[in-house]
């Protein structure tokens, strides 16, 4: 293997755990919590996102690994030449950014606990969680998931990883709003609240006020 491969290797690896604990998230929800995980979609809309997001995941998993040529062969398929060396650095820097969202992501799961789920599951007696990253974004696993991919795009610079990661991140964006519809529904006027003082993903209120703390209270 060459030192180039590193970077990929790391991001295939994190990927691959990723879903693995996801996995394991969704035996652990029957097993521990004795609740639903949300894997079998009960709305029409999730259902009919499953069809195309599965097969969306399982080449992502594919091409992480698959996808291990040395970095400059990989920027030559995209047209891009002469600047080797500098994305190489950008491409470590991608490979530490997905290692950080897999790892961050993985206490985001322990602290949901039982109000962990994979799809919307209106059966499901769920808290609704404010505390803790989740004070900063409404959905910090969303945000780290769309980190993932993007690290991905960027060490797996080839089309078909670009075609795998734009439908994913889109799918990421129909659930977030899908899943806010839904806890309107049910929190009412406490997740309104909540919605109005939180950003989606982007913790642009956090970080203004910690650079303009005199405007932002």
């Amino acid at each position: 293997m060459e030192w180039s491969q590193i970077p990929q290797l790391v991001v295939a690896t994190a990927v691959t755990l990723y879903w693995t604990c996801v996995v394991a998230m969704v035996a652990r929800s029957w097993s521990k919590f004795k609740v639903s995980s949300g894997s079998l979609p009960k709305t029409r809309l999730e259902r009919t996102m499953w069809l195309l997001w599965v097969p969306t995941i399982i080449a992502w998993n594919l091409l992480a690994w698959y996808s291990s040529n040395a970095v400059t062969e990989s920027l030559a398929s995209l047209g891009i030449t002469g600047l080797s060396g500098l994305w190489f650095f950008v491409i470590c820097l991608g490979a530490l950014a997905a290692c950080f969202a897999f790892l961050t992501t993985t206490r985001c799961w322990l602290g949901m606990g039982r109000n962990w789920s994979m799809a919307v599951t209106p059966s499901k007696d769920t808290e609704l969680i404010t505390e803790g990253v989740f004070s900063k974004v409404r959905h910090p696993i969303y945000a780290l998931s769309l980190m993932l991919m993007i690290s991905t795009m960027v060490v797996v610079a080839n089309w078909m990883m670009l075609a795998v990661g734009t439908i994913h991140c889109s799918m990421l964006v129909l659930k977030a709003w899908n899943e806010e519809r839904y806890l309107c529904q049910t929190h009412g006027r406490q997740y309104e609240e909540y919605r109005r003082t939180t950003n989606r993903f982007i913790p642009v209120r956090a970080m203004l006020a910690i650079c303009l703390p005199d405007k932002t209270r």
